[in-house]
């Protein structure tokens, strides 16, 4: 249904925290959820295609209207009244009886917290231990404190750079189209054709995104580290993966090669999978999900404000580069080389947290020792 509903951004990052009630599959659910979402432009394709044999738009709208009532009373009747809490507590429950509690955002907070001391005395260097750390640094960790560490900060500029490349790409795929082939008509429609059709497979790649994330899931934790730090140093390489993919995109519309754009579709429609699933995937793992709503709309938001460069640099192709895009293409391959700094500085940070936890190990066992 999220493949359907075409302007339902808000619905989709509400939904998208239902990833928390499958613990070994998490980033894969959000993943999903981001691939149909994306997916979601091949319904302007259908659209077309039926209003050119005879169907009426006012039939088409009212089928889409239809549509999206299944997902609105999903919405109202399955989903929590506050975010679904991750790691979640095994007496968690939602639905309709979950909307029937007026208090049950306080009940499973206690209980998460009555959960992590329970394994915390049970099992010192457990899975336990870990989740009660997870817990507290979700009580610290305050939502300006989040906007400005360095994490988000490379986060949004990976986000920044990647949005610019791929509303680059869509602003200009139609005049590129018809500059290679010679403004013939047939084969650009061809090719655009084929690339809304493309479109479409955005829901196959992205759950690939989210298997790369969550391979770490049934492994064992390492004595002393933290679930958090765990899924923080499965990220770093779907990170990088992203990060390649659009270089090699942008290096692919670069080149004025018509047959190529095929094999441009292909790595603008699997980066495009990849990075939604993985930036809402990164958000829900590296900061509070009390916080996911709003650290991620204001990772789009500001991301948002960067695209309005798209404006001048537009302006500057038609007038100044006469309709060539050759140099802005090059500049926007060289641009796109940064986006590996945020899975460079993530994985910095891993092996920085791998340093400390030995220390950090020591002193919970001295704390237990001395209380005991």
């Amino acid at each position: 249904m999220s493949c359907i509903i075409i302007s339902g951004m808000i619905l989709h990052n509400t939904n998208v925290q239902v990833g928390n009630l499958f613990h070994f599959y998490r980033s894969t659910i959000i993943t999903i959820y981001n691939g149909a979402f994306d997916s979601s432009a091949v319904v302007f394709l259908v659209i077309k295609l039926l209003h050119e044999r005879g169907v009426s738009l006012h039939l088409i709208f009212l089928i889409l209207t239809s549509c999206s009532i299944m997902p609105l009373l999903r919405t109202f009747f399955l989903m929590p009244r506050g975010h679904i809490p991750y790691p979640l507590p095994e007496t968690y429950t939602y639905g309709v009886r979950c909307c029937q509690r007026g208090e049950e955002g306080n009940k499973v907070t206690e209980e998460i917290k009555e959960e992590d001391t329970k394994k915390n005395q049970n099992d010192q260097q457990g899975d336990g231990e870990k989740t009660g750390d997870e817990s507290n640094q979700e009580e610290v960790a305050t939502f300006w404190s989040c906007v400005m560490s360095w994490l988000f900060l490379w986060h949004l500029v990976w986000v920044v750079i990647i949005l610019f490349c791929q509303f680059m790409f869509l602003s200009n795929v139609n005049a590129m189209l018809s500059r290679l082939a010679n403004n013939d008509q047939t084969i650009v429609s061809h090719y655009t054709n084929a690339f809304a059709i493309t479109q479409l497979c955005s829901v196959f790649f992205a759950p690939v995104n989210g298997l790369i994330m969550d391979r770490h899931k049934k492994r064992p934790l390492a004595p002393g580290e933290t679930r958090q730090e765990a899924d923080l140093r499965s990220s770093c390489l779907s990170l990088f993966l992203t990060s390649l993919q659009c270089v090699l995109f942008c290096v692919c519309f670069t080149c004025p090669v018509l047959p190529l754009q095929y094999f441009t579709f292909v790595l603008q429609v699997v980066n495009s999978s990849f990075f939604y699933g993985g930036h809402q995937a990164f958000v829900s793992i590296a900061f509070p999900m009390s916080h996911f709503g709003k650290m991620s709309g204001i990772a789009m938001s500001l991301s948002a404000l960067g695209l309005i460069l798209q404006v001048p640099i537009l302006h500057l192709i038609q007038h100044q580069l006469h309709g060539n895009p050759l140099y802005v293409n090059i500049g926007l391959t060289l641009l796109s080389l940064l986006a590996f700094i945020h899975p460079i500085h993530v994985n910095l940070y891993c092996r920085k947290l791998a340093k400390q936890r030995p220390k950090k190990t020591q002193e919970v066992n001295e704390q237990l020792l001395s209380t005991g």
